[in-house]
């Protein structure tokens, strides 16, 4: 039934019911209600059912409706999608993309997602595991990789460029602690910090490198500027532009260096090696080609111990062979059968690689009369050395040896100080397994060896040595000793001549054999032997001249035919002899006095008196200036006489003049 209160405002003390008479609530409505404005301050208990007419009113948001539509297709404001709904629309959206209650590797309850398509984050994504792009990864824009120092990004393939150069750029430093390599050009606009860098093709424009540059191929470059150290198996170009090189003290250089050209050194050349080049210091060994012969052996070697030792002819085991166009019939099969008789033939118009062309025996533009040493024994006695011919006064501590060596039996030969001594080979050590594993078992030796530091380059200072199990057969072919380095000394040639006796004085330029101090142009302390000596003979007069008769008035006149004006080139010494010969009987009463008159000045005076046969002669040697000479014959008597040895065999007028040197 309706009913209508009489006020507006009603007050009710205690518990209002309404359709029931236990109110449970302040106001405990048991039915509908309705109301055209309903403000509560309160909690709203509804046990069942809400049912409302109109709109649902939930602050700004009015809802009229619950929709179950799972493609929310009215995408309305008013509506409220159900549970059912959600899930379906969710289902439906997501079945497109990944399933979600799917296989168990695309599950998100497996924490994993697959993309079939496009993934696009229009904010920031952020990923706590791996990333992993199994094909083409693009990301347009800047792409941050990392954010602390200690952060790694792996790439297992190749990084390609697709900048417009077709360049792979990198703007900022590069540091890697492995290795780069490049197949094509690296182009570096600053620096590269690297602790090796091999290039194997070219680097165009500059490169500066702190530390050291290993170029294992060739460098071309039209400049280098080094702080450090440029070191290099080979330098080509004419070096016209090579130039600035400084030598800092303690720099060395080791290996070889080949100049084409010249090399200008403003400073002093040290070297505890070998400068080889295009000349050689002097040969301190005499004789080393062993062409002068003391019989059968090279003249100046000695031995020291059962040791022989023969010059052998340069065909001995094939140090060279003849040099001919054919093979000759009695060829040896082999360098090691070799002998004169039976050279070893090599090739046509080739003697072999010591010299190929012209030899010690006979070729082209050659010596044909070296020698090779041949050394023989056993090292039964107390020591076993060879002795060299030396030039012997020097102060040296190392030398330059260079030599051929055979060892046909034995075991080693050893050169430098007192090598043999003892049996032992010493110095440089040459075994016979390095001259069997030489071109026909010749071993070139060149090397520099260290002595003790001596003023006499002696047989002990330098000295050969041999050692063998038994008897022993070896070979050396042009032995050379030189000596080296600025802390070394070698006298002239002159003092070397001196010191083998043969002295040409300093001031006087006076030549002494065996005598330091000469005093004349030649000066012999010994006995002189020669073929023949360089002298003019003038002869006047003779046994065949006509006859003469002599002026009885006792005046001095100049004998007939026996006169003569000569010239010299230079002072020289002169020899003068006369010879008169001729009847002196009691009919001319021949008293005769000769002289001899030399540039205008009597040198000498003979005379003879009566006798049935006379002969009046003399004889004048003296040193002559350069100059024209005049010597004459000069005669004087009372009763005058007649000359005529070309009638009567006991008549006799002539004279000599040897001139000596000039």
């Amino acid at each position: 039934m309706a009913f209508t209160w009489p006020v507006e405002e009603l007050t009710v003390r205690g518990k209002v019911g309404i359709g029931t008479d236990t109110p449970s609530q302040e106001l405990d409505v048991i039915g509908d209600i309705s109301a055209r404005n309903l403000n509560l301050n309160g909690s709203l208990t509804i046990d069942k059912n809400l049912s409302v007419g109109g709109n649902f009113q939930l602050g700004t948001l009015s809802i009229n409706t619950f929709s179950s539509d799972g493609n929310l297709a009215d995408n309305s404001n008013l509506a409220v999608p159900t549970e059912q709904a959600v899930k379906t629309y969710v289902d439906n959206q997501i079945s497109t993309r990944a399933a979600l209650n799917g296989a168990a590797n695309q599950d998100f309850a497996t924490n994993n997602l697959s993309v079939g398509g496009n993934l696009r984050v229009s904010g920031n994504l952020e990923v706590q595991g791996d990333v992993i792009a199994r094909d083409t990864e693009h990301i347009a824009g800047n792409v941050s990789l990392g954010d602390q120092d200690s952060d790694e990004v792996q790439i297992t393939g190749v990084i390609r460029s697709g900048h417009s150069s077709g360049a792979l750029r990198i703007d900022d430093a590069l540091h890697t602690t492995g290795s780069v390599t490049v197949d094509g050009s690296l182009s570096v606009s600053n620096a590269i910090a690297t602790a090796q860098l091999s290039v194997t093709d070219r680097v165009t424009g500059s490169l500066s490198i702190e530390n050291n540059l290993t170029v294992g191929g060739s460098l071309t470059t039209s400049e280098v500027n080094a702080t450090g150290t440029i070191q290099a198996n080979r330098f080509e170009g004419d070096g016209s532009s090579l130039e600035g090189i400084v030598k800092k003290t303690g720099d060395t250089m080791t290996g070889s260096l080949t100049i084409a050209n010249n090399l200008t050194v403003n400073g002093n050349i040290k070297t505890t090696g070998i400068i080889s080049g295009s000349s050689l210091p002097p040969n301190l060994i005499r004789n080393s080609y062993m062409n002068i012969l003391d019989g059968n052996k090279p003249a100046g070697y000695r031995i020291h111990g059962n040791v022989t030792i023969d010059a052998a002819h340069p065909y001995t085991k094939g140090f060279e062979g003849p040099y001919v166009a054919e093979k000759p019939s009695n060829a040896a099969s082999s360098v090691d059968t070799a002998t004169l008789a039976n050279p070893y033939w090599f090739r046509r118009y080739y003697k072999g690689a010591r010299a190929s062309s012209g030899g010690l025996a006979d070729g082209w533009r050659s010596l044909p009369d070296g020698r090779i040493l041949k050394i023989t024994g056993d090292n039964s006695a107390d020591h076993t050395s060879v002795y060299f011919p030396f030039e012997s006064n020097m102060l040296t501590n190392k030398v330059h040896f260079k030599a051929w060596l055979k060892i046909t039996t034995g075991s080693k030969v050893g050169f430098g100080v007192a090598s043999g001594h003892g049996n032992l080979a010493r110095g440089l050590i040459i075994t016979k397994e390095q001259t069997d594993e030489a071109p026909d078992g010749w071993y070139q030796i060149d090397a520099v060896i260290g002595i003790s530091e001596v003023t006499n380059l002696d047989s002990w200072a330098f000295s050969m040595g041999i050692e063998a199990r038994g008897s022993f057969e070896v070979y050396l072919a042009l032995p050379y000793v030189a000596n080296l380095d600025n802390d070394t000394w070698l006298p002239s040639v002159s003092d070397m001549l001196s010191r083998d006796g043969l002295t040409v004085h300093p001031s006087s330029r006076n030549v002494g054999i065996g005598t330091t101090t000469p005093e004349a142009k030649l000066d012999v302390a010994g006995i002189i032997k020669a073929k023949g000596y360089k002298t003019k003979i003038y002869t006047d007069g003779g046994i065949r001249v006509g006859q003469v008769g002599l002026k009885k008035d006792n005046i001095w006149r100049v004998f007939p035919n026996l006169s003569r004006t000569f010239t010299l080139a230079e002072t020289a010494t002169v020899i003068a002899f006369y010879k008169i010969s001729m009847p002196g009987d009691n009919t001319y009463n021949s008293h005769l006095v000769t002289r001899l008159i030399v540039d205008g000045s009597e040198v000498s005076r003979t005379i003879v008196g009566n006798t049935n046969y006379w002969g009046n002669s003399d004889f004048w040697v003296d040193e002559l200036a350069a100059g024209t000479h005049s010597i004459q014959v000069q005669y004087r008597t009372r009763l005058g006489g007649i000359n005529n040895p070309a009638l009567t065999d006991w008549h006799n007028r002539v004279l000599r003049i040897m001139v000596l040197g000039s």
